[in-house]
């Protein structure tokens, strides 16, 4: 969400007030927020980084529902934000309900190729707090994500995708005796200059080659070696040399 928070959502006769999570040092603030809004109940759905007690105070109830940062709640959440839902309208049309969470590594892994150094400082700039690096590896590991190096792939457009999908599929039940009479090509280049090869991504097991876990890569540009050569059923070419200058 691009605006800042606070956020009022209204549908019908439903009003909704999305925050920030604030700290204790903001706290006075935060109510004074949840007062102008009319707020009656707070739902929680991160670890609480404040003390609830003052916000209770001013007769706001605060329901502490909690799951993991980028996951899907559970069953047993979704079944009791429906029933908030259905109690609190019914009672009072137009009441309102505010609900904060953080914005942490779930959010920050988006962009699968920022290292532990970088999401502690994503981390440290939206929730503003000091997070280690091991700890953020730890929370990934415990995903079941591993730092690993991307995977390079050719820089295909959609167009380029499909029409190779399409051409996969027209050969699919192809005979060995069809396959015998295609030439298969490829080539390789080598330069001087090239990207930091200690680039690394956060990847799952199965995610090798998942969009957000590549980097592409251009056949042609810049200057270098490029080696190609075929084979063609049992027999295949010489290996050509172009060098660039």
């Amino acid at each position: 969400m691009n605006r800042p928070a606070p956020v009022e959502i209204t549908f019908e006769c439903m009003r909704f007030l999305i925050t920030h999570n604030p700290t204790n040092a903001q706290l006075n603030k935060f109510t004074e927020d949840l007062k102008r809004f009319g707020v009656q109940t707070l739902v929680r759905v991160c670890d609480a980084t404040y003390d609830k007690a003052p916000v209770e105070k001013e007769g706001i109830q605060v329901l502490d529902w909690p799951f993991d940062d980028g996951a899907s709640p559970p069953n047993q959440i979704v079944d009791d934000w429906l029933n908030l839902l259905k109690t609190r309208f019914r009672e009072e049309p137009g009441c309102c309900i505010a609900v904060h969470c953080v914005a942490g590594l779930g959010r920050a892994l988006r962009n699968r190729m920022m290292n532990a150094t970088q999401l502690q400082a994503h981390l440290r700039e939206v929730r503003g707090t000091q997070v280690s690096r091991q700890t953020i590896r730890n929370r990934l590991h415990q995903r079941g994500l591993r730092a690993r190096r991307p995977a390079r792939v050719p820089d295909h457009t959609t167009r380029h995708r499909r029409h190779r999908l399409a051409w996969a599929r027209e050969h699919l039940c192809w005979t060995r005796d069809q396959w015998a009479s295609v030439l298969f090509s490829d080539e390789s280049r080598f330069t001087l200059s090239r990207n930091d090869g200690r680039q690394r991504c956060w990847r799952r097991q199965g995610e090798h080659y998942a969009s957000a876990t590549v980097v592409t890569r251009r056949p042609f540009g810049g200057g270098g070696v490029t080696v190609w050569a075929g084979l063609i059923s049992s027999s295949w070419t010489t290996m050509l040399q172009l060098i660039e200058v």
